[in-house]
């Protein structure tokens, strides 16, 4: 499992510990860049959105990712169609998980026909109006360059786009969702991990790749735990069987042979 999603985590994953985003400018990233341990910091925004093609759509999970994202990630080797780039000289482009293009039947590099990604658009003390469901989102256009197969949960939800690509979207500026880090070869991850936890203070969390998946291993091992549990019974069941099938061959044995 922890193979699996090796893939595409990060070594360690900063994110604000209340609300979905935080504020980041050149001083907080600088700094974050110079702490022992720290290879490289990677700048993301996540968030649902519903992405439309032809008469399709379906609402998926976009991460909007800075440039230096596939210095970290061995993502580049899942490309199963396309290249891994998000950025084509000026042309922003997209990476789709191999399930949301099954689904929306997604052809790549289609500049006549390209993906329509909508957010709702956050207006502070205005209501949007019925006869105008337009203007309750943001929207912006892109195309597909290549398609990821990693593990069916992100292929078939995920889609990557690059971050000013996002940041358009959602309405953010200085905002992000998360920091993605990479420590260096020869620094241990989790004396890195305890160095950011107590540089940032209590708002903000950092998570090894167990703890970003701390759910799903807690449900495998209750998993594993059933399992034991159960395998556990069937040779307590087999092991009173035979002790009762070779206690009765001994009393038939005994009332065979004479006195």
């Amino acid at each position: 499992m922890r193979t699996l999603y090796g893939k595409s985590d990060p070594n360690l994953v900063i994110s604000a510990t209340k609300g979905k985003a935080f504020d980041v400018d050149r001083t907080f990233i600088m700094k974050l860049q110079n702490t022992p341990g720290v290879a490289l910091l990677t700048e993301v925004i996540e968030d649902n959105a519903l992405l439309q093609y032809h008469d399709r759509q379906m609402v998926v999970k976009m991460r909007g990712l800075s440039d230096n994202y596939f210095g970290q990630s061995q993502i580049d080797a899942n490309i199963k169609e396309g290249d891994h780039r998000l950025r084509r000289d000026s042309l922003e482009v997209a990476l789709v998980g191999a399930g949301v293009q099954h689904e929306l039947s997604i052809t790549l590099n289609n500049r006549l026909a390209p993906m329509r990604l909508l957010y709702p658009r956050n207006t502070p003390g205005k209501k949007m109006l019925d006869t105008n469901p337009d203007k309750a989102f943001n929207e912006q256009n892109l195309i597909a360059g290549g398609v990821f197969l990693i593990e069916q949960h992100i292929d078939d939800s995920y889609i990557f786009v690059p971050l000013s690509f996002a940041q358009r979207l959602l309405g953010y500026t200085t905002r992000r969702t998360a920091l993605y880090v990479k420590v260096g070869s020869s620094f241990e991850i989790e004396q890195v991990k305890e160095q950011l936890r107590k540089q940032l203070g209590p708002g903000f969390k950092v998570q090894d790749s167990d703890e970003q998946h701390v759910s799903l291993f807690k449900a495998i091992k209750v998993e594993k735990l059933f399992v034991f549990i159960t395998f556990t019974l069937i040779l307590l069941i087999a092991s009173l069987n035979i002790f009762f099938s070779l206690s009765m061959l001994v009393i038939d044995k005994k009332k065979i042979l004479p006195c």
